[in-house]
């Protein structure tokens, strides 16, 4: 296996073009580091680059390190962490025999064996060889619940920039004439197996000022992407706009989030043509659970004169809401829970906020769970919800892929 181990300056060399320069003042004696690319920009990395590798080798710890690093890099031995997809575990793996890495899948038994079998699903190497592109993984985003088709990100060189295909699980093959977005610092979101949110270059004006998609656009399949319907605009000047996709089981839910900075977003519902704000607290981590909206909070937030805390030796205070589809508004019940006696049980920081009009109540009982729902826009009867952050997390990764435009919560 080649080298795979980057020094921090060597990363600079992989930064993709940004399609649109962040404004800089004037008088920025390095404002000419913008065309990332360019050659004055990468000959002044090349020489900074030059001057620390040298330093560092003079080490007697770097070679010892450098040799260790890549041989657990190249191991056989490591963890071959799973994502779950339909009825088989799928990983990505890299060692000394597949430099850019394969995806593979295997079943539940054999991945439990104490040597699981693993089928092939996309070669790296293989694919850039045929292409004559060093291709790296950058994801996959499946539909589910068949995971039958799914949107892979190929990175060139490693670069934020990707290329999206539509793959086929079933035959192992990139779909001809499936969706594709050209190279670009993209994402999209499943709305059906015909359709998806696409948020991507779609020319002059459609990134912002951090070299991000701005507009989230529907795309019909059969449709070319020149002509996919604008859905949502953020401002150039923030970070970005990005879509995700979470099927509870019971049904999809499409977020659209507007990223002020790297810390703040926005988000927004997407359902049948609407877009309708989330009254959440945009420095919070989002996650969609068993159909309710689960909030963990960094600050106190206050809703209707109530605080929902942050404090461990505060109690959690947990939002119950219907939503109305009549006059797009929450109809709020609110429930305080007692703090647990075990602090491993006491879940702080979590509110969960039922979604789509159903009211979703969730009860542990000898590890068993009940549920009542109400009608569309009416409150049913509610008693506490008790999650635990380690139960939130697994069921939400249970349907999700580790593609790195999908990673995280909402």
């Amino acid at each position: 296996m080649k080298t795979r181990v980057l020094l921090p300056l060597l990363a600079l060399s992989l930064f993709p073009r940004l399609h649109v320069a962040a404004q800089q003042p004037s008088d920025d004696p390095f404002v000419w580091l913008e065309d990332v690319e360019g050659q004055r920009s990468m000959e002044w990395v090349n020489a900074k680059n030059a001057v620390t590798i040298a330093a560092l080798t003079r080490s007697p710890l770097y070679q010892p390190f450098y040799d260790r690093i890549k041989q657990i890099l190249d191991s056989k031995d490591k963890i071959a962490y799973p994502s779950m997809l339909g009825n088989s575990l799928y990983n990505f793996w890299q060692d000394a025999d597949h430099e850019r890495g394969i995806w593979r899948r295997t079943t539940w038994v054999s991945y439990a064996s104490a040597n699981p079998v693993w089928e092939t699903v996309i070669d790296l190497d293989s694919l850039s060889k045929a292409e004559g592109v060093t291709w790296s993984w950058a994801g996959a985003s499946c539909l589910e619940p068949e995971y039958r088709r799914c949107i892979v990100g190929l990175s060139r060189g490693g670069s934020d920039a990707t290329e999206l295909r539509e793959f086929d699980l079933t035959t192992r093959h990139f779909v001809a004439d499936g969706f594709k977005v050209p190279e670009a610092k993209s994402g999209i979101a499943w709305v059906d197996d015909s359709t998806l949110l696409v948020g991507t270059d779609f020319g002059p004006g459609s990134m912002t000022t951090s070299g991000y998609a701005r507009i989230i656009k529907l795309w019909k399949r059969g449709t070319p992407l020149s002509t996919a319907t604008t859905v949502y605009e953020a401002p150039a000047n923030h970070v970005s706009a990005s879509a995700s996709s979470t099927n509870d089981g019971a049904r999809r839910y499409l977020i659209i989030r507007d990223g002020t900075d790297f810390y703040h977003r926005t988000r927004y519902l997407y359902d049948h043509g609407q877009v309708v704000k989330l009254d959440v607290p945009t420095d919070a981590d989002v996650s969609i659970v068993h159909g309710q909206l689960v909030v963990y909070v960094r600050d106190p937030w206050t809703v209707s004169g109530k605080t929902w805390p942050t404090q461990r030796e505060e109690r959690l205070s947990a939002r119950h809401a219907a939503w109305s589809t009549r006059d797009h508004q929450w109809r709020d019940v609110h429930a305080r829970l007692p703090a647990s006696q075990h602090p491993e049980q006491r879940p702080e920081r979590v509110a969960a906020l039922p979604l789509s009009g159903w009211t979703m109540d969730v009860r542990k009982s000898a590890g068993t769970r009940s549920r009542h729902r109400g009608r569309r826009g009416k409150v049913c009867h509610l008693e506490p919800v008790l999650l635990h952050v380690h139960e939130l997390h697994s069921a939400n990764d249970a349907v999700r892929d580790g593609g790195r435009w999908q990673r995280g919560g909402s």
